[in-house]
């Protein structure tokens, strides 16, 4: 789906593009899917081919963002590989106190990441 909305106005010139809050929310529902599975291979032992699919939408979510500029993919991008961050180190050490300075010290640092961004992109 959405493939056929980023391409159709170049191989069609007479269909419209689609809505940029559409295909937003279309790349973030899918990129959620990829996160979570990820982050559900972190605790099993078994990889299969879930995780080929995840990777290669993270890659794509990724080149898509960075193409468009897209300020809200950015940080969707970012807040994944907190959620990926976080279940690896819970998987390595579960003290609740490790996991907060974490928690905080990724959430700090993600925030100062997406406000640089923006001032780059918004120039």
């Amino acid at each position: 789906v959405l493939a056929f909305f980023i391409f159709s106005p170049k191989v069609l010139p007479s269909r419209s593009e689609a809505p940029k809050w559409f295909i937003n929310l279309l790349i973030t529902l899918v990129f959620g899917l990829a996160t979570t599975t990820i982050c559900i291979i972190i605790f099993e032992s078994n990889l299969g081919n879930n995780i080929f699919m995840a990777l290669i939408v993270i890659g794509a979510t990724g080149w898509y963002t960075f193409s468009k500029k897209n300020i809200w993919l950015y940080s969707v991008l970012l807040c994944g590989a907190l959620c990926v961050l976080e279940c690896l180190c819970f998987r390595i050490r579960a003290d609740i106190g490790t996991h907060f300075i974490l928690t905080t010290c990724a959430v700090a640092g993600a925030t100062v990441l997406i406000l640089n961004k923006y001032k780059q992109w918004k120039q």
